[in-house]
């Protein structure tokens, strides 16, 4: 169980330009959300050196936050975003 919650931690960025990059998110970011200066994701792949990664890769942000998650918010990010999966599969197949 403790290895369920070391991998998944809740992440904000604040940039300080009003629009955070517009990159492709790697899989392992659960429920990309960006608005003006804030991008949120779930990452369900967090190791020691993720908030590093992090700074590196998105060099204009002003503050990264990453905090646990409960093993209630876990199991609520990765059913979402099944969810969510299955909804793109089902409008790429209409398509």
């Amino acid at each position: 169980m403790s290895t369920l919650s070391n991998r998944f931690r809740d992440v904000t960025i604040i940039f300080t330009d009003p629009s955070p990059p517009s990159t492709a998110f790697p899989a392992t970011w659960l429920e990309p959300q960006t608005s003006d200066c804030v991008l949120h994701f779930v990452d369900s792949d967090f190791k020691e050196d993720s908030p590093r990664e992090l700074a590196v890769r998105f060099p204009s942000a002003r503050d990264i936050e990453v905090e646990p998650m409960t093993l209630r918010q876990i199991f609520l990010a990765i059913a979402k975003s099944g969810r969510d999966s299955a909804v793109s599969a089902a409008q790429e197949k209409e398509a």
